[in-house]
């Protein structure tokens, strides 16, 4: 007798992020997580090199969670893959707006996601006193919201720059609380 095993093999995924950013450069971390296990990968995106594009990596077939961990001061924008399937046809999977995004993806697939990112705008409120000192408040108002703000001026520190703060993009507000003796000279 004469026994014949067949052997079948199958062609797993490949997985590259590629980033994008609006507004700056930097690191980019994200975690890949299957139904079993996970494995950080990162991105890094300079003058020059933007988009950039990450390792490409083996997964298996099945869904997968991308997650980015979001640094502070950038906010996450949109993400969308494109994958050639196997059977020589392609997809456009997205675009995702939320962080973490899913997408699956079978034997053979390869899946190229570009993620991009936006830096968030700062404002910094300086503050300058004739004839004395002291701490001067504000807030800053937006569509979505409002904070308070503070400013010390001393002997020395005189204009003094406040908080940098990281704020939303768009038109801000910015008032200052009256302060008893004080009077407003200009803007």
């Amino acid at each position: 007798d004469v026994a014949k095993c067949t052997v079948k093999n199958q062609k797993l995924p490949t997985l590259q992020i590629s980033k994008n950013t609006v507004g700056g450069f930097g690191k980019f971390d994200f975690t890949v997580t299957n139904g079993t296990g996970s494995f950080a990968t990162s991105v890094t995106t300079s003058n020059g090199t933007n988009p950039s594009d990450g390792d490409i990596s083996l997964v298996k077939s099945e869904k997968h969670t991308i997650s980015e961990s979001m640094q502070s001061g950038w906010e996450f924008v949109e993400a969308s893959c494109n994958v050639a399937h196997a059977n020589q046809t392609t997809t456009t999977l997205g675009p995702f707006t939320s962080n973490p995004f899913d997408i699956a993806l079978d034997s053979g697939d390869v899946a190229k996601c570009t993620v991009k990112n936006q830096k968030l705008p700062t404002l910094q409120i300086s503050k300058n006193t004739v004839g004395g000192f002291g701490k001067f408040d504000f807030t800053v108002t937006n569509g979505t919201g409002s904070f308070a703000t503070s400013v010390t001026t001393s002997n020395g520190t005189n204009p003094a720059d406040g908080d940098v703060n990281i704020v939303t993009i768009g038109s801000h507000t910015v008032t200052e609380t009256p302060q008893a003796g004080w009077e407003k000279v200009s803007t």
